[in-house]
């Protein structure tokens, strides 16, 4: 499941080489902005993860039939990809920091949506596809950022340790917190103007 996920992703990261990578630990490493990304992506990551492993039998417990549950799973699996287009070009456009923030607020708003069952489907494909929006965007955006591979690299421990704790979290305490988590964050992200820094 997520949980074996995570520890292989965890074991492949740890042998990736800084070899031919120019680092400049200073400008990430004591930068409280890469760990305030950096959790940001551990709960995007995370709640993608959860959806896309429990999407079925959320479907069935909604009152969905079967057929319409596997449709679901095929359309948030569109909704995965087409995240990842739609996002990187908005990205090309406004810039990843605020591209950052409009994931974060579509994450807080879907979430809530599915919480409360206000048309949960509608809140599972924008959770999705900021899922992937997110995962496609880091690269060159931490590229950009910080002018250095190295980062992407060191915030992709997170993607691993996301797999192993979110989906717990999310078994034991459902969307809710999930969602109060992403309200968290977002609202903490804002007060430190982290999405205007650049």
């Amino acid at each position: 499941g997520a949980s074996s996920y995570g520890i292989v992703l965890i074991s492949s990261i740890s042998t990736i080489s800084d070899e031919g990578v120019i680092e400049k630990p200073k400008e990430f490493k004591s930068d409280l902005k890469f760990y305030l990304i950096g959790l940001m992506f551990f709960l995007n990551i995370g709640i993608g993860i959860s959806l896309l492993s429990n999407l079925t039998q959320l479907s069935l417990d909604k009152g969905l039939s079967l057929e319409l549950a596997v449709g679901l799973v095929a359309i948030v699996g569109i909704a995965n990809t087409v995240g990842r287009l739609v996002y990187s070009a908005i990205s090309e456009i406004i810039g990843g920091l605020l591209t950052l923030n409009l994931i974060a607020i579509l994450q807080t708003i879907a979430l809530l949506l599915i919480q409360f069952e206000v048309t949960w489907e509608v809140g599972v494909v924008i959770v999705i596809s900021v899922y992937g929006g997110m995962f496609a965007i880091m690269p060159s955006f931490l590229k950009t950022l910080y002018s250095t591979t190295t980062a992407y690299s060191r915030i992709l421990i997170v993607w691993g340790v996301s797999g192993l704790i979110v989906p717990s979290l999310f078994s034991t305490y459902g969307i809710s917190l999930l969602a109060i988590m992403s309200s968290i964050i977002n609202l903490v992200m804002s007060k430190r103007k982290i999405y205007l820094s650049i």
